[in-house]
């Protein structure tokens, strides 16, 4: 003896909910859906966990549905007594359910596809910006372990513009020139050339320091760690 199955609140249940009320609703400002039929046996071919399965099967009945309802509707009683038949029309409600069906499984396949896309586009972002990081920590470890192979620093550094690299959490900038006045960074300028102030700077200790830079750079204002790379290479290099 064959005995069907029922799913309570399953996957497809709840879709087919879903798919029923957005079908019989379909197209219809300010429609209020009736109460949902029972969800009906799996069809062949359908999952009884798939909540999209569900809702199109939802969908389909819902329009079903709502177009046998105009069907049946078709008449209008008159105060008098008498009825106003409507003309009917060219094509059956059953047809227009089907085309309404049809057109909204294209919707729901085009949504699924935009999904799709939509997660490519997120792992490829994601993956970027872990290359972006790995190239960070990689430059980080680079300058680290060449500052700290000199053995010679500065005590403070001359007046003048100085070649520079500067660094910040997941951001490295190795075409920064700033100006020295009084062993101080007061003013800087990356690839525009653009002179900008440093409103503040901490004194420049064993040729690095740290400063504030006077607009955001890539959306951030972080305090930049400032390595005069240039003038350590040279510094040591005649020693």
């Amino acid at each position: 003896m064959f005995l069907p199955l029922v799913y309570t609140q399953s996957n497809y249940s709840q879709g087919f909910k879903a798919g029923y009320k957005e079908g019989y609703c379909h197209n219809d400002f300010g429609c209020i859906p009736p109460v949902t039929p029972v969800t009906p046996i799996v069809l062949i071919g359908e999952k009884s966990d798939s909540f999209q399965d569900g809702y199109t099967r939802g969908v389909k009945m819902g329009l079903e549905n709502k177009a046998n309802k105009g069907e049946s509707n078709e008449r209008m009683y008159s105060g008098r007594g008498g009825a106003v038949e409507f003309d009917r029309p060219a094509i059956t409600p059953t047809e227009i359910s089907q085309q309404y069906g049809q057109s909204m499984i294209e919707i729901l396949k085009y949504k699924q596809i935009m999904q799709q896309k939509e997660e490519e586009v997120l792992f490829r972002i994601a993956q970027a910006e872990r290359e972006h990081k790995e190239e960070f920590l990689s430059k980080v470890r680079q300058t680290s372990d060449q500052y700290f192979s000199f053995s010679i620093y500065p005590e403070k550094m001359e007046d003048g513009g100085y070649w520079v690299v500067a660094m910040r959490k997941f951001d490295v900038y190795d075409d920064f020139i700033v100006q020295v006045v009084d062993n101080k960074i007061v003013n800087y300028m990356m690839h525009d050339r653009k002179k900008r102030d440093a409103p503040f700077s901490t004194e420049i200790l064993k040729g690095r320091a740290k400063m504030e830079p006077e607009s955001p750079i890539n959306g951030r204002t972080d305090w930049l760690s400032i390595y005069f790379m240039d003038a350590l290479t040279i510094l040591n290099e005649n020693k």
